[in-house]
């Protein structure tokens, strides 16, 4: 009994609960189905076939220069609505009318848009993806059918972030975590299996055809009467303008999409100055380390419904421990990962492993591993601010990757070790202190303010008034 009350006490410091236990599940499944990935890479393919790989990888993450970023804003304004309202019995949604008409015209706005989205990322990817492969002649690997098929089936999974979005800002993050551990086990099987079987480059569409299986599949079953307690609101009340979303969206967009140049330039640039080979030992490298920043942000992302939450009920003091709290915790396991990872290519390459060309030396690893320390720990700041239904960030962000992105193209002449000197100067020791200092200006002047945060309606004007 007193070991059981201690853990769950230390867990509690942690500010460990179901939600991050969900979280950190489906993020270790992506982990440790990583490494294995990466064997069945370097086991079934060449090293220019990992190139490709990684490539088609980085290249379909260009999809968030259309989507601008909406889903964040959806949860950040879901999550002040859920304030008012709740699940019945029979999991429809009660609870003030007038915030269920708010969420209503939320999903209805979200719908459309990424409807929208998923029409031009389609034809967008198809286009860049002809246009970059087109005149990359290495190795004779057939790429044409695999991108098309990708790119279809990544529009179409584009249709379903909305949902998610709407629930995770209801505070179902628990839910939706558990479905996400879930969901990266099968898709990882199924890519995994499809490497192993020879499918080669139209392993990633299987495994991105399993993910759209499954969502449709889990969000039928488990949420129906929330979506259609949506629907029936939907198609009954007043019209309503979202003035105040517009105010944070574009904002959340520069954020995306100098996220996008500062995150997800790298293995085009290095394709085209250094090779696929090059390109896919940064891919794999980029991998693990993104992992890493994945574990370490579950905390904050995961309570960005409930910041949402305290704010709309203005317990600011609440709020900042809980985020002091969440800071210490996911700093601590980003930093001891990032030893843990550098160690092992340190091992690989002294040891001289087969393997260790599959990944980037020591020193170009430790520069990126370093620098993504320092980056993910202002993470929970960010999502923080962006709880109050505000984007302070955009122009930071913006100009992070716009350096990034002139910086690495450079110094790819070079070097990968010179294109990771150049992004560690610029993300760890500029924009990182840039960041914690709006974010001591901002919760200053907003929590000072009694007017500072709107109220649930705001943001919402009528159009009759």
């Amino acid at each position: 009994m007193q070991m059981g009350a201690y853990l769950r006490r230390l867990l509690s410091r942690a500010e460990v609960d179901r939600a991050v236990v969900m979280g950190l599940t489906a993020t270790i499944i992506r982990v440790a189905s990583g490494p294995l990935t990466a064997l069945a890479i370097a086991w079934r393919f060449s090293p220019v076939l990992q190139g490709y790989y990684y490539t088609f990888r980085s290249l379909l993450a260009a999809q968030v220069l259309v989507e601008l970023g909406l889903g964040q804003v959806v949860i950040q304004f879901a999550s002040h609505e859920w304030a008012h309202l709740q699940f019945d019995s029979e999991g429809h949604i009660n609870g003030e009318h007038q915030a269920l008409v708010r969420l209503a015209s939320l999903g209805r706005f979200a719908a459309t848009w990424y409807a929208v989205c998923a029409i031009l990322v389609l034809f967008g990817l198809i286009a860049g993806g002809f246009a970059f492969f087109g005149h990359v002649a290495h190795g004779g690997v057939l790429w044409t059918q695999p991108w098309l098929l990708l790119c279809v089936l990544t529009a179409l999974d584009l249709v379903l972030v909305p949902c998610w979005a709407l629930l995770e800002g209801c505070n179902q993050v628990s839910q939706v975590y558990g479905y996400r551990a879930a969901e990266a086990l099968i898709t990882s099987l199924a890519i995994y299996a499809g490497i192993l079987a020879g499918a080669g480059l139209w392993a990633l569409a299987l495994g991105t055809l399993a993910k759209l299986g499954c969502e449709s599949f889990y969000l039928l079953r488990r949420f129906r009467g929330f979506f259609a307690s949506l629907f029936l609101a939907a198609s009954t009340y007043e019209r309503v303008a979202l003035h105040g979303l517009w105010a944070m969206q574009w904002r959340i967009a520069l954020s995306w999409g100098g996220g996008y140049l500062a995150f997800g330039i790298f293995s085009p640039i290095l394709f085209k100055y250094q090779g696929p080979v090059e390109s896919g030992q940064f891919g794999m490298t980029w991998q693990i380390v993104g992992a890493l920043g994945l574990i370490s942000s579950i905390w904050a992302v995961a309570r960005a419904p409930l910041f949402g939450i305290l704010i709309e009920k203005r317990q600011y003091e609440e709020l900042d421990a809980l985020l002091f709290r969440i800071i210490a915790a996911a700093t601590a396991i980003n930093t001891i990962g990032a030893l843990v990872v550098w160690s092992l290519i340190y091992f690989l390459y002294r040891d001289h492993s087969i393997y260790a060309v599959r990944v980037l030396p020591p020193l170009p690893s430790a520069i990126f591993i370093a620098s993504n320390v320092i980056n993910q720990a202002t993470v929970p700041l960010a999502v923080y601010l962006r709880a109050h239904r505000r984007e302070p960030l955009a122009g930071v962000s913006l100009g992070l990757g716009l350096g990034v992105a002139v910086a690495s193209w450079y110094l790819a002449h070079y070097s990968v070790t010179a294109v990771a000197t150049g992004y560690f100067c610029i993300n760890a020791l500029i924009v990182s202190p840039i960041v914690v200092l709006i974010w001591f200006r901002c919760r200053s002047e907003w929590h000072r303010e009694p007017t500072a945060e709107p109220s649930a309606a705001a943001p919402f004007a009528n159009q009759n008034a």
